[in-house]
């Protein structure tokens, strides 16, 4: 009897000792394994973080336009994403002084009638708080002329950069990534100067050529002669500024 209860003890040492043993084992899926470097993001974050990186850009080029009497402020969030407030700050000194370059760097200085700027291409990763923003911007700004019309065009890099702050999304910075643009909408680009128009060409007359003498006293007859035709002043081509480009139509 008393073997019995031996046996049946260690028995029930060796279940206990290996239920402990399978305890200790956890086994870890794959899919809850954290990734190492910058992420992706889905679809609706990179809408949100695209529309308020393109609503700046478009406050600022139609500061450009004459016609808009004043330009409208940046929103304080766009779509659920926060504008920091330093970055508003800058926003609005940057409208106060594309507002007074409301003409096309052309000869004339043509004032600027209409704009328009759409983002392309954009991809968002994420490290950590932190969300990247590269995209790729085409703005068009046209002007009037005598002769009917023309365009400013640009295609220029860009990179927005966000933060999670207090659980909301949060546009902190912007960035040009082409080192030798100079975006038209960009207040801190150096304005280029229209081309200086060509110095005016004068007529020469050439002198009067006398006439054989006839030998009877008479005055010589002086033949006239045609003047010159002025050669036509050269035309300058506009300057463009870097990724900036002109098409006059």
């Amino acid at each position: 009897m008393v073997l019995r209860r031996s046996r049946r003890s260690r028995r029930s040492r060796r279940a206990g000792l290996a239920v402990v043993m399978l305890a200790g084992c956890v086994v870890v899926p794959s899919s809850h394994v954290l990734p190492t470097g910058p992420a992706g993001v889905d679809e609706e974050t990179t809408q949100q973080l695209t529309a308020a990186a393109r609503t700046m850009l478009e406050r600022r080029t139609q500061a450009l336009v004459q016609a808009s009497s004043r330009a409208r402020p940046l929103p304080a969030e766009v779509l659920g994403v926060r504008i920091s407030p330093r970055l508003a700050r800058a926003q609005q000194e940057a409208l106060r002084r594309l507002e007074t370059r409301n003409r096309a760097p052309v000869a004339g200085g043509p004032p600027f009638t209409a704009a328009h700027t759409r983002l392309k291409g954009a991809t968002v990763t994420r490290d950590g708080d932190r969300f990247t923003l590269d995209a790729t911007e085409y703005t068009e700004v046209r002007y009037a002329t005598p002769g009917g019309g023309g365009a400013v065009t640009q295609r220029v890099r860009r990179r927005f950069e966000f933060a999670t702050e207090n659980g909301r999304l949060t546009l902190v910075g912007e960035w040009v990534i082409d080192p030798d643009a100079s975006p038209i909408n960009d207040p801190g680009r150096p304005l280029p100067s229209p081309p200086a128009p060509a110095p005016p060409v004068r007529a020469t007359t050439p002198p009067p050529t006398p006439a054989p003498s006839t030998g009877d006293g008479a005055s010589p007859a002086v033949s006239p002669s045609a003047p010159s035709p002025s050669p036509a002043p050269d035309v300058p081509e506009p300057t463009p500024a870097g990724e900036v480009t002109d098409i006059s139509r």
